[in-house]
């Protein structure tokens, strides 16, 4: 039996390779199907040799296999799908490891003849989430069930729900801690996270970690957000201040926004300033590094209060720019944090 464990993150890595160990599995049974333009740690890539790299899910507007009215778009795609992975485990029968339901690549993947079952791994603050959102709601549920669901199966049948525990492919779900999937307490593993310590070149006195306001807000918002949180660092007196890209960024469609990023934070930020490469794990930085963490609801705040980080978060900063902001779930419901 393959077990192939979608990655998009130094978290999912950690869960997935914790997971590998506590459960035995033998290392050449195991695909890594990196998403996101995401790459592991690079003293791993001996050990998960297997890997399928891919920008698939970079963004909103990447890897999309349903190609609308290009019905043979959409086949010729699916057909590229299958080969890129039957190249890596033929036609042996396989466990799917994901942490959603709702994309093309889950219903490719679950949809495969060789597919004996899949499991929903924890990946940010949506696997904490008290409710399962619908994906199609409205007329565009009535398209989904009338017409995308029955022509596109390969692509539709899985979809219909953020985690789709109503498939009978479905085995459970797999997390680092008894809160995670509250709606899926009775198929719940919890595994025990282990991480890497590493060195950086200065010890840091607080780390922030630079969220995709992007996705919410115009750029002079996010001007004056970080305007006023550097306001409030200087106050803390911190000498040494390392800062660390979400994933998002690593897009190269996102490479502009993140530049404009940087001149932000090198015109407000005046203590020293080190970027942490996308390649280290900021989870493996605060479980070396006790030190303070900002962010406004980045999950990685759950792994660092339990490390024993000081958590802070400048939620109510953006607020004061962007009102509807607080729409989003806030994440200080599931650890310990101070509101700047």
């Amino acid at each position: 039996m393959k077990h192939v464990f979608r990655i998009s993150s130094h978290f999912t890595f950690y869960l997935c390779k914790s997971y590998i160990k506590s459960q035995s599995l033998n290392q050449d049974d195991c695909v890594l199907f990196l998403v996101r333009n995401y790459k592991i740690p690079p003293e791993y890539n001996e050990e998960f040799s297997r890997r399928i790299s891919t920008e698939y899910n970079v963004d909103q507007k990447n890897g999309r296999v349903f190609a609308g009215l290009n019905v043979f778009k959409t086949w010729h795609n699916i057909a590229n799908f299958d080969r890129l992975v039957d190249s890596y485990i033929g036609q042996e029968p396989f466990v799917w490891y994901t942490q959603v339901c709702n994309d093309d690549l889950c219903s490719l993947m679950v949809t495969k003849h060789n597919c004996h079952g899949y499991y929903v791994i924890e990946d940010g603050l949506g696997s904490y989430l008290s409710n399962n959102p619908q994906t199609f709601v409205g007329w565009r549920y009535w398209v989904y069930r009338m017409f995308l669901n029955v022509f596109f199966p390969r692509i539709y049948s899985v979809k219909k729900w953020y985690i789709n525990s109503e498939h009978p492919k479905f085995k459970g779900c797999i997390a680092s801690n008894q809160k995670c999937f509250p709606l899926h307490q009775q198929s719940l593993q919890v595994v025990e996270v282990v991480y890497d310590k590493i060195t950086l070149e200065r010890c840091p006195d607080a780390i922030l970690s630079v969220d995709p306001l992007f996705f919410y807000m115009d750029e002079h918002s996010v001007e004056l957000i970080y305007r006023d949180l550097a306001a409030f660092m200087k106050i803390k007196n911190y000498k040494i201040l390392y800062y660390k890209y979400h994933p998002s960024f690593n897009s190269s469609v996102n490479e502009g926004i993140r530049k404009k990023y940087e001149l932000i934070i090198k015109k407000y930020f005046k203590m020293d300033l080190a970027e942490i490469s996308p390649t280290i794990s900021l989870e493996s930085v605060l479980y070396t590094y006790k030190c303070d963490f900002y962010t406004s609801r980045s999950s990685v705040s759950i792994y660092a209060s339990s490390m024993g980080a000081l958590c802070y978060s400048y939620s109510s900063v953006i607020e004061k720019y962007v009102p509807n902001y607080g729409e989003i779930p806030e994440i200080k419901n599931f650890c310990t944090m101070v509101e700047i």
